[in-house]
Order: structure tokens, then C-alpha cells, then sequence
């Protein structure tokens, strides 16, 4: 039931919660009571624990959760990517960990409402109350009395326009860093019996602060990652931006008024915010998100010259650029957060850069901010007044062994055993630590290609005369095939046992296209009877459905450039196909599946990227479970040698999996041979309580059997 609720929340609840009911299940299993052995759950059933239990593990985003503390104003990483939390109240701040745990030093001294901001580096902390009274605190070391900025800004209390019986009052405020925390911005923009005026104070922050102050109307201002302040101002149906110091023009956008979703109006009460990109090759990239009842947001290269140009992006209520130029959209309403990988290079929909969104809130996203200091983290503030803290990167696979020299290597049913070929032809079972439990020095033939049974009490083998030979664990001769014309491929037994299937081809296990010439043919070998049947042509890799049907997974073809870099998992019989694999971004050299774990893995194809200074090895290997989701993608250390002028690309030419999917080798042409460790049920169950933890310790509001979920 626990899995069950588990695999029901993937998707719609928030991680943390699917995380939580598949350990429940994967505890139960391990907790489960030798008196009651006779009614512990069937293997199939606990095959299922560990695949959702996988699952949830490796595609958690969600890190901790908790509720917006009394007098929150921001929350911010530290340099070592520690989550904090500022908090105003009767004019003084304090800070608190995300666990709410009380930091020592303590900023007071002003009088009622306090706005504030954290510089980048963490080490400054900016006070103003309703008096305009400015305050600049050291956030390190012992506690001291602040420098207090000259007051530029009198007045700062915010007033709310619709209920204000003149109509006048102030309507936006703000207070913010430059990225390198060097400078200290400060505006407010209010409505007079003159009309509109704003008030913008900068300093450069220093042992002496120095305050530059200027009155005059703008639409937004805002830091740029270069750190100059940038104006944004709006002249008829032109949006133009300018560098607030030496008022040099940056960028100009007409039509600004006929934007792609039409007529946007931007009145005093209606606000705007501008973000920046950080500079990079691609050069500088803005995103605008504006908003009265539904917000959009628009994102365009600064080198545009027509608004028109840029990408509208509806229902927006949050918006930043990370460190690496990714696109964070917080969506209004939904409690979706869009993260866009690259979206520069996208010159169509937006839509085409999606690298996944995360659910972790009920409604609107007020806000998102990014860290990048001690890998990819987010925090989210939502409507639902409730704070979330997200840990981005794929979580990595444990590496255990190198094994070098081999042609070949397969793993054992229960993962505990290697059966390799050597580059002296030599086939040995080893441990999982490379060393030698048995060779096999009467096989005569030399082998290329080997695999075990399914249950791991035989070896097939493929010789070098193309011929299949099944042995038993000590090199025991039980069958000798035919021989074959053309080159054997790949060998795969059926799930249960009873038929062996050769793949025969004179290509690549991936063809560059479909025709006569690079086809494979299927030949079934029934075990019992010795018989050999001969199936209709094929391309791909063959692989079982734990239902025992055949599926074949293929590359898109070369001239289907929108579906590059994809593999499809068809059923062989009907050509149906059941799930489309993305991500790479030339195709995959190597696949491999664990039909008992659910588990796909595939070797993308390697290539060579100039980055500047030299040439760069790209390409990933992938863990997907069957459904098409991808758990984790890591690089996996098998290195190409780069010549003056020449390039040996080392591609990964093998997959192998344990039957329950916890263990991965990869082979590469090199001859070496990597081992990780993807996690079985206990392994998962250990990383799944350490990801938790800090959760299960704070959240007040879990029962208790969930607090205790995992102890010892």
C-alpha cells in the first residue's frame, strides 16, 4: 500500500512525500519479522518496493520544507550553500538556519517596519525602517555596531494607493546588492500632487560608504551581472535601458507597446522587474516580468531590436537567471517552478528548453533564489506560506572497481560475480573487487562476447568462428551452435530461462538508416529442445518486458533531426512504440536493461566540444527506469585520447546489469571496464534516510511513526 501511495504522488504531490511513503514500504520489508516469514511479500512485490523506492530516491528534488517563519523577510544561501532565514520584528533582525535555529547576533536599533537585503558574498547585511534610516551591518566575526549610511529616502513607508483617500503615496521600494556586494541600491517610487517621483540612493559600499543620490522617474532598476545599475525607462512605444552612472544607452526595444501578447498599458500602480543574465559567450540575455491579475514574462538577447522578438512566457510571478544562465520561471498559481537549460539557443518556443519543473507548493511562487556554491540548489517561498529548499544535482552512482583489459563483461544474476573475457582471451569469474575466483583454460576458441543465464548457473558465449557455446560455471563445454555467416551482435536470454536469442548483422548495433544492407536478423535458440527459429529482420537492441514480450530499442534516424539524440522502445511484434528515451545529443553507442529492476541504461554517443581553449569530451550515461523517466546521468570516466591530430574516441561499446538493477558495468573500447553501484534495497533504504533527516527532525507536522521512520 505504502508503494502504492508512493508511485500514486510521482508527479502531483511533493517529493518529500513520495520519498516518504516508498521508504515506508522498502522499512517494512527490511524490518519484517523472521515469525512472519511465511507471509512476507513475494519476490515480485518486493521487486516493485525497490524500483519505486528507486525511483523516488534518485528523481528527488525536494530537499527540506518548512513553514514561513513570524517576521520573515528573506531567506539566502551562505558561500558553503547553507539555507538561511532574516526576520524583522519590533525593528530588529535576526537570522535563523532552515532548521530555526537561532543565530547569535542580533541587528536592532530601528523603529518599526524593516526592509533588507543580504549581500551575495554573505557578508553585509542592509537595514532600512519607515524613517529612511539606512543601516550597513558586518555579518562576520563578533557582533558590532553598523555603519549608518546618510539617510537619502525619508518616508519609506509602503501605503497601499487603492485605500489611500488622496490617492498619493508611496507604491514600490526596494533595497539590493550589486553581484559583487560592492555596491548597496535603495529606491522608492510614490505619487505626488506633482506626478510620479523616484528617489534612487547607490552606494559603494567600503570602510566609507560613499552615497550618490539622484531624483527622476524609471520603470524598473535593476543590477546587471557586469554590477552596473541599469535603468529602464519607457518613452512612447520604446522601452529603453541605460547605465544609471554615466547614462551610456545599453539597449533600446521599440514596438515595445505591441508585445506578442498585446497592448501592455504600465501605469504607476503597475510594476515591472527586470532581471539579468550573467555575460556569457552567447552574450547578455534579459528577462521582464510584468504582471496585474495574470503576469508574463518575456526573455530576449539584449542585442533584440524589436520587443516584438522576445519569448513571452505566461502566468510568471517569479523570475531569475542562476550563475550558469539557466532561466527560473516561478509560475502563478500553480505551484510550478520552470527551470530552462540554455534557453538562448532556442529559437522557436521556450518551451523547447524545459529541463524540468518542480512541484512542491500549493499556488503562486512568490519567490525563487539560487546558489551554485555548493552544487545546483533553489529555495521557493509560495502562497501557501511555506518555504522549500531543493538540491538540484543528479545524484551520483558509487564507483567501486576498474577493471582493465577485458572484451567483454557480464554480471551476475544476484550481483555478486563477473564473468569476463580478457585481451588475453582468457574468460574468468571474479568478485566484485576484480579478483580471480575460477578460470577457464580449456576454451580453445577465442571469445568475444559473454553473458550469464538468468539464473546464473550458465555462461553463453560467442567465439570468434561465430559460433554459441554454453557453459557451465567451470568452463564445462553443454552446447556448441552452428555457425553463423555474419556477425553476432548481441546474445540475451529470456527472462525465464528457456530460450537464448542471437542477434546477427554486419553493422553497427545502432545503423546510421533503415535499409537491406544494415538490417539484423533474429535467430531463437530453444534450450530445451536445441531447435532454432529464424525471425523477420530487425534494427536495434533487443531487450524483454517484464511481461516477456520482445522489444527492440532504436536511435531516431539521421534525417529525423527534430527527434535527434532520442531512443524509442517499441514492442518487436506490433512496431508499437511505448516510450520515447530524451536527452542525449547525437544518440546513444550503448544500451543496457535490467527487466526484473526496471532499469534502462544507455552510453550516449561521445563528442569533442571547443570550449576555448581546448577540446572538451562531451557525453553522458544515462539511468532511466522503464517508463521513460530519468533517474541520473553521470559522466562516466571512460576518456578519449586527443592527438596533435588525431582523436581516439573511447566509446562505451557494453552494458551490464545485476537481474534486480543495483549494479552497472560499462566497457569501453579501451578494454576497461568501470563498476557502480546504482543501490539495492538496503543501500537505497540508507541514502533515502540520510536525504530525509533533516525533514524528519523538524517538520512539526508528521506523525510520529514517521519521525522514528528512520532511526538506527
Amino acid at each position: 500500500a505504502d508503494r502504492q501511495a508512493a508511485e500514486a504522488k510521482f508527479g502531483f504531490y511533493p517529493d518529500l512525500e513520495a520519498l516518504l511513503a516508498s521508504l515506508r514500504a522498502a522499512k517494512s520489508i527490511q524490518d519484517w519479522p523472521g515469525y512472519l516469514s511465511l507471509f512476507k511479500p513475494d519476490s515480485k512485490i518486493q521487486a516493485e518496493v525497490l524500483q519505486t523506492l528507486r525511483m523516488a530516491l534518485y528523481s528527488t528534488r525536494e530537499y527540506n520544507r518548512r513553514e514561513v517563519p513570524q517576521g520573515f523577510e528573506k531567506m539566502f544561501f551562505k558561500p558553503d550553500g547553507t539555507l538561511m532565514i532574516a526576520t524583522a520584528e519590533d525593528g530588529t533582525v535576526r537570522l535563523q538556519d532552515f532548521k530555526g535555529r537561532q543565530q547569535p547576533k542580533v541587528f536592532s536599533g530601528h523603529e518599526g517596519d524593516v526592509d533588507l537585503d543580504v549581500s551575495p558574498d554573505s557578508r553585509l547585511l542592509a537595514t532600512i525602517d519607515q524613517q529612511g534610516t539606512f543601516r550597513l551591518w558586518n555579518l562576520e566575526g563578533k557582533q558590532e555596531e553598523p555603519r549608518q549610511l546618510t539617510d537619502c529616502i525619508s518616508g519609506f513607508t509602503y501605503t497601499d494607493l487603492n485605500l489611500s483617500p488622496t490617492g498619493f503615496g508611496v507604491y514600490d521600494r526596494g533595497i539590493s546588492f550589486s553581484p559583487d556586494s560592492k555596491k548597496l541600491l535603495a529606491y522608492l517610487q510614490r505619487v505626488t500632487e506633482k506626478g510620479n517621483s523616484s528617489t534612487i540612493c547607490l552606494w559603494e559600499t567600503g570602510d566609507k560608504p560613499k552615497l550618490l543620490k539622484q531624483e527622476g522617474n524609471f520603470y524598473s532598476i535593476s543590477f546587471n551581472s557586469n554590477n552596473q545599475l541599469v535603468v529602464a525607462n519607457q518613452s512612447g512605444n520604446t522601452l529603453s535601458l541605460s547605465d544609471y552612472r554615466s547614462r551610456n544607452q545599453l539597449a533600446e526595444f521599440k514596438n515595445f507597446n505591441q508585445a506578442p501578447s498585446g497592448y501592455l498599458a504600465f501605469s504607476p500602480t503597475l510594476s515591472g522587474n527586470l532581471v539579468f543574465s550573467p555575460i556569457s559567450p552567447n552574450g547578455e540575455y534579459l528577462a521582464g516580468l510584468f504582471g496585474d491579475d495574470v503576469s508574463i514574462a518575456y526573455f530576449r538577447s539584449l542585442d533584440s531590436e524589436y520587443w516584438k522578438e522576445f519569448k513571452p512566457i505566461s502566468r510568471a510571478s517569479s523570475i531569475i537567471f542562476d550563475t550558469e544562465g539557466r532561466l527560473i520561471i516561478g509560475q502563478e498559481g500553480e505551484g510550478i517552478i520552470s527551470v530552462y537549460d540554455e534557453p538562448y539557443k532556442i529559437n522557436d518556443s521556450l518551451s523547447d528548453a524545459l529541463e524540468f519543473e518542480l512541484k512542491g507548493h500549493q499556488g503562486g511562487i512568490r519567490e525563487v533564489i539560487s546558489s551554485s556554491s555548493n552544487g545546483r540548489q533553489l529555495a521557493s517561498l509560495g502562497d501557501d506560506n511555506t518555504l522549500v529548499w531543493w538540491k538540484l544535482d543528479k545524484k551520483p552512482l558509487e564507483e567501486l572497481e576498474l577493471i582493465p583489459n577485458l572484451k567483454s563483461i557480464s554480471i551476475s544474476p544476484d550481483g555478486k560475480q563477473l564473468a569476463v573475457v580478457g585481451s588475453d582471451d582468457t574468460i574468468r569469474r571474479l568478485d566484485l573487487t576484480g579478483k580471480v575466483l575460477k578460470r577457464f583454460p580449456d576454451i580453445k576458441i577465442t571469445i568475444r562476447q559473454i553473458i550469464f543465464n538468468p539464473d546464473g548457473t550458465q555462461l553463453a558465449g560467442v567465439g570468434k568462428d561465430n559460433r554459441i557455446r554454453l557453459l557451465d560455471l567451470n568452463g564445462n563445454q553443454l552446447y556448441k551452435s552452428k555457425n553463423f555467416n555474419k556477425t553476432i551482435s548481441q546474445l540475451l536470454f529470456s527472462p525465464d530461462g528457456t530460450q537464448l536469442l542471437v542477434v546477427e548483422n554486419d553493422s553497427t548495433v545502432y545503423p546510421q538508416g533503415y535499409d537491406d544492407k544494415n538490417t539484423s536478423t533474429l535467430h531463437r535458440l530453444n534450450l530445451n529442445s536445441k531447435i532454432w527459429k529464424t525471425e523477420p529482420k530487425l534494427w536495434g537492441e533487443i531487450a524483454f518486458s517484464s511481461d516477456g514480450k520482445l522489444l527492440v530499442a532504436q536511435n531516431a534516424l539521421p534525417d529525423h533531426y527534430v527527434e535527434r539524440g532520442n531512443i524509442f522502445l517499441k514492442e518487436l511484434e506490433s512496431g508499437e512504440e511505448l516510450v520515447k528515451f530524451k536527452s542525449a545529443k547525437y544518440g546513444f553507442d550503448s544500451i543496457g536493461f535490467s527487466t526484473q529492476g526496471g532499469l534502462v541504461v544507455s552510453a550516449e554517443r561521445r563528442y569533442l566540444e571547443d570550449n576555448g581553449s581546448h577540446m572538451e569530451e562531451k557525453g553522458y550515461t544515462y539511468v532511466w527506469d522503464m517508463s521513460g523517466k530519468l533517474l541520473t546521468a553521470f559522466k562516466d570516466g571512460h576518456q578519449s585520447k586527443v592527438n596533435e591530430s588525431t582523436v581516439d574516441v573511447s566509446t562505451v561499446t557494453s552494458i551490464s546489469l545485476s537481474a534486480d538493477g543495483s549494479l552497472l558495468a560499462t566497457l569501453d573500447t579501451s578494454g576497461n571496464a568501470k563498476l557502480w553501484r546504482i543501490g539495492g534495497l538496503d543501500e537505497l533504504i540508507v541514502k533515502g534516510c540520510n536525504w530525509v533527516r533533516d525533514y524528519l527532525e523538524t517538520n512539526p507536522n508528521l506523525d510520529e511513526s514517521d519521525r522514528n521512520l528512520c532511526k538506527n
